[in-house]
């Protein structure tokens, strides 16, 4: 049986995929091993009785991995050596430079904004280069059949998210399109398996013929039915790749 586990914020969206969903759950986690468990975002740790990290015996999206990725500022310099991502800052930023300013936990597109050096990074957090563009896309992705896309551009219908001086797309909505670029399928391909992580979605910008990889999201909202439908039918396809014996 496949069930998933997500956190509180997805629980909602994540449902609609069809799964036996958890937010979290005390047993034991040997209790799962006839179980296909999909990890959907930050979803809870498991220990043993010794206190060391145990995971589900058939899991996507391992939790050691997810972990990572929610270090923002760790998980975009993994990124950073496979695929382009905008300009790190870990100290400070120089004077002029205009930077996207966050704590290293930031999630749901909510905890930064824009700012102009120069100033010191606080404890906890870290700065991006800001690219000017309106080019944003999401691409949802599923690794199974060596890799499934769904690409999407973030659009606002919103007449005063326009007036913004530095607009944040993370609520906006979206415009589908038929295919993916196969340069930019190598990439987000790239992205996942360099984070280790078999599901989710990956935000890029574009500007000057270059995709600027922003972070890939573990647990992306299913707010659409064409998101829902992707991953629906490529779930099931993952899980019985890697564990026919279950299905």
């Amino acid at each position: 049986m496949i069930k998933l586990l997500t956190i509180d914020s997805e629980r909602n969206s994540a449902q609609k995929l069809g799964f036996e969903t958890h937010v979290y759950n005390y047993d034991r986690i040997e209790k799962y091993d006839n179980d296909i468990i999909i990890r959907w975002g930050n979803s809870s740790l498991f220990y043993d009785k010794d206190g060391k990290l145990k995971e589900f015996k058939n899991v996507l999206n391992r939790g050691e991995n997810i972990r990572l990725n929610c270090e923002k500022n760790k998980s975009l310099q993994k990124l950073s050596g496979v695929v382009k991502t905008p300009k790190i800052y870990y100290e400070e930023v120089s004077k002029n430079r205009l930077v996207v300013y966050r704590s290293i936990w930031h999630s749901n597109g909510k905890g930064f904004k824009v700012e102009k050096g120069p100033f010191k990074i606080k404890k906890e957090y870290y700065a991006t280069q800001w690219i000017k563009t309106d080019k944003e896309f999401r691409v949802f992705y599923c690794n199974n059949n060596g890799g499934q896309f769904l690409l999407c551009r973030r659009i606002t219908y919103r007449k005063d998210r326009l007036k913004e001086r530095y607009k944040c797309r993370s609520k906006w909505g979206y415009s589908f399109f038929k295919k993916v670029p196969e340069k930019l399928k190598k990439q987000v391909k790239l992205a996942f398996d360099r984070i280790k992580l078999d599901i989710g979605a990956a935000d890029i910008l574009y500007k000057d013929k270059r995709y600027y990889f922003l972070e890939i999201n573990s647990s992306p909202t299913v707010d659409s039915d064409q998101i829902e439908n992707f991953y629906k039918e490529n779930l099931v396809k993952l899980a019985k790749e890697k564990f026919p014996q279950l299905l």
